[in-house]
């Protein structure tokens, strides 16, 4: 019996040990492979908002400890491992949570310029032995949010209207965290707004004051489980900025010349040009100005009625559609006399009754020092483009590329680019090697300042304009087309006779004594578009110009005419 006894209790604790091994521990049995936010075995939130970013991982150490490690999870820093308590539940799953101090800057706050930034990350969650878990991810501190938003992680709105192809950083400024906002406030190309702290949601809100004296409210929220950072500003110029002149103008319809005072010159027509001679007796441009205005007016008030230069700095502007101006045959010479004669009437009453209203966000205007800028949006002016066209071949991506491309470029390699023109442009002869890279800087200047114009108030007259000495470095590169333009102009001329006779109504004999002209006999040029804030209520309008009906018995009739009507000052 005893040997039975013994043999009995041997197997009994062979067979206890067999069953233990069959049935391990609950923390042995957990996940241990990373699981993605995108698949369906986790379910993961960051700050509140549902996630599918990233992979989360459990090494458990045993049944009270382990490791979560996050990875891709936390902006600006690849992987997160925190510490976590285990807690087994009745169904054999774990509940876990922990907390974790970083402090490093991540990775992305590099391009910000922020040197330090902290946060504190907690992660919380359920996982059970099927694979299935849960991660709730609270991480505060500025560090969460540091970086560089655009395109897809920038929803940006100016007074609630959607902008394109801007960039917003938010970084470590005197040791405070701001958003550095790019391209966006007129006036301000970089805009620093300190002191900005996201509540626990990532939402913030406030108002600043830039250093031009722009007001500049904003309110925004970063989208933890997106990456996306959401910002309306609503700017208003400050005094010096609004320079008196935030108003609606209507483009003035004042005649040129008083045709029955000697044609003298009205101040303020919707277009002028000068071009004075020093010498009056020497070849001169000054019946080519009088040309232009009278024309170039004609055809201004019916492509313009008024611009809006709204407090907030945008700049809209009610215009006419292109298409309706028709230019008649060329070939049948007496038609295109009488319209011509149309345009030097000095009267300048638009034929156009039908405007259309264009969109608030396609430029924006400011003052400063006594010039006016206005500021093109050229990647919502390329969005509208292919809106209005039906097409997206181009996009603002693909030219703002283009233009940081050039931006960058050394001297040498644009003056490559300018030898290069003449075949790109399919204009053989087109010599621009010695065209000064300064002149391409400065135009790409204008993407942060705007175009520079003078402007002038005089009672309900408004004139933007420029002048000589803001003319001069362009003109160099406009005499550079002028051959070329010679050559498409005589092959005309062979077909069509008119062509030739233009050149005694210009006052010149050829395109390149323009060149000469400016050089030698040029005392003073300036281009002018004149704005008044006259009621255009009840008036009505003139025959259209362009359909000016003349009768002649000759050409040389009809052009004696025409340059009477231009030479008379």
């Amino acid at each position: 019996m005893g040997k039975v006894f013994k043999l009995f209790c041997f197997l009994a604790i062979v067979g206890l040990m067999s069953s233990c091994e069959d049935d391990p521990e609950a923390w042995t049995q957990l996940p241990k492979d990373e699981i993605s936010a995108d698949s369906d075995n986790l379910t993961m939130s960051v700050n509140g908002q549902a996630s599918t970013k990233g992979k989360v991982k459990l090494t458990a150490k045993s049944a009270t400890e382990g490791v979560v490690t996050l990875t891709d999870v936390v902006p600006g820093y690849a992987t997160v491992p925190v510490d976590v308590a285990l807690v087994e539940q009745t169904d054999g799953s774990f509940n876990y949570n922990g907390t974790t101090q970083i402090t490093t800057a991540p990775s992305r706050a590099e391009a910000t310029g922020s040197d330090e930034c902290f946060m504190t990350v907690n992660v919380s969650g359920k996982v059970s032995p099927d694979g299935k878990m849960t991660a709730n991810v609270t991480a505060k501190g500025a560090a969460f949010y540091i970086g560089v938003y655009s395109n897809d992680s920038l929803a940006l709105t100016y007074c609630d209207v959607p902008m394109v192809g801007k960039t917003v950083a938010y970084a470590s400024v005197s040791d405070k965290p701001s958003l550095v906002i790019t391209g966006v406030i007129p006036g301000d190309f970089v805009t620093t707004i300190e002191g900005v702290y996201p509540d626990d949601s990532g939402s913030f809100n406030g108002t600043s004051t830039t250093a031009n004296g722009t007001e500049v409210k904003y309110s925004g929220k970063f989208n933890a489980g997106t990456g996306v950072l959401s910002l309306n500003v609503v700017p208003t110029l400050g005094t010096q900025a609004q320079g008196g002149i935030a108003k609606t103008w209507n483009l003035s319809h004042q005649a040129e010349s008083d045709a029955e005072n000697d044609y003298a010159f009205n101040p303020y027509p919707p277009l002028r040009m000068i071009w004075s001679a020093i010498d009056e007796d020497e070849m001169n441009a000054q019946q080519i100005a009088l040309l232009a205005s009278r024309a170039g007016g004609h055809f201004l008030v019916d492509l313009l009625n008024n611009i809006t230069l709204n407090p907030n700095g945008t700049l809209s502007a009610s215009y006419g559609d292109a298409k309706n101006i028709v230019i008649p045959d060329m070939n049948d010479m007496m038609t295109m006399i009488a319209w011509f004669f149309g345009l030097l009437e000095p009267n300048m009453e638009p034929t156009n009754t039908t405007w259309i209203q264009s969109p608030s966000n396609l430029a924006y205007w400011y003052t400063r020092d006594g010039m006016f800028y206005f500021v093109p949006d050229i990647a919502q002016i390329i969005l509208q483009a292919n809106k209005d066209n039906g097409t997206s071949e181009v996009s603002p991506e693909m030219i703002l590329g283009i233009i940081s491309s050039i931006a960058e470029m050394s001297d040498e390699e644009l003056k490559a680019l300018f030898e290069s023109l003449g075949s790109m442009l399919e204009m053989p002869g087109l010599d621009l090697s010695d065209v000064d890279p300064a002149i391409v800087r400065t135009i790409l200047s204008w993407i942060e300042t705007g175009v520079p114009l003078h402007y002038t108030v005089d009672g309900e007259y408004l004139s933007l304009y420029i002048d000589k000495a803001m003319a001069e470095p362009y003109m160099t590169l406009i005499f550079k087309f002028l051959p070329i333009l010679q050559a498409k102009m005589d092959e005309m001329a062979a077909t069509n006779p008119m062509m030739s006779m233009m050149w005694g109504v210009l006052g010149i004999e050829k395109l390149s004594d323009l060149e000469t002209i400016w050089n030698e006999n040029t005392a003073d040029f300036k281009i002018a578009i004149s704005f008044d804030q006259s009621s255009r209520a009840g008036k009505s309008h003139r025959a259209a110009k362009k359909n000016y009906v003349q009768k002649f018995d000759s050409v040389d009739e009809a052009m004696a005419k025409i340059k009477a009507m231009i030479t008379k000052k």
